[in-house]
C-alpha cells in the first residue's frame, strides 16, 4: 500500500498540480513582460500535450487505487483496462513529441500533398477504316 501511494498517487497528483502552476506562471510572465507569445505558446502546447497524455491515462488508475484502499471491491474490472492503457504511454509518447516538430509537418505536407496533375494538350490519332 505504501509503494502504491508513494510511487503512484503522489507523483501523479504532483505532476498534475505542478503543470497547472507552471502554465499559470507562463501566462503571468507573458502578461507581465509582454514577451514573444509564439515561443510561450509552443512551450505551453508541448507541456500540455505530454502531461495530458500521462495524466489522462494514469490519473483514473490512481483514483481507483486510492478508493480501493477503503473499498477493496470497487472498480476491480476497470483496473484491468487501466493497467493496459497505462502501458501504452511509452508507445504513444514518441508520436506526441514528433507532432511538436514544425519542420516534420512541412515535410509530411510536401510528401502527401503533391500536385502532380499536369494539364497538357494531347493529339488524337484517328484511323480511318476502309472497307473493300
Amino acid at each position: 500500500m505504501w509503494e502504491f501511494f508513494a510511487n503512484g498517487i503522489i507523483p501523479t497528483f504532483l505532476i498534475f498540480i505542478l503543470n497547472m502552476v507552471l502554465l499559470l506562471r507562463i501566462l503571468l510572465q507573458k502578461h507581465r513582460h509582454g514577451q514573444d507569445w509564439k515561443k510561450c505558446v509552443k512551450m505551453a502546447f508541448h507541456l500540455i500535450s505530454v502531461s495530458t497524455l500521462y495524466i489522462s491515462l494514469n490519473l483514473p488508475l490512481m483514483i481507483i487505487g486510492a478508493v480501493q484502499m477503503f473499498y477493496p471491491e470497487w472498480g476491480v474490472q476497470a483496473l484491468n483496462y487501466l493497467y493496459f492503457f497505462c502501458g501504452l504511454i511509452q508507445y504513444i509518447l514518441p508520436f506526441i513529441c514528433l507532432m511538436q516538430l514544425p519542420e516534420l509537418w512541412v515535410k509530411i505536407k510536401t510528401i502527401f500533398m503533391r500536385n502532380d496533375r499536369r494539364i497538357a494538350p494531347t493529339t488524337l490519332l484517328l484511323r480511318t477504316v476502309t472497307r473493300y
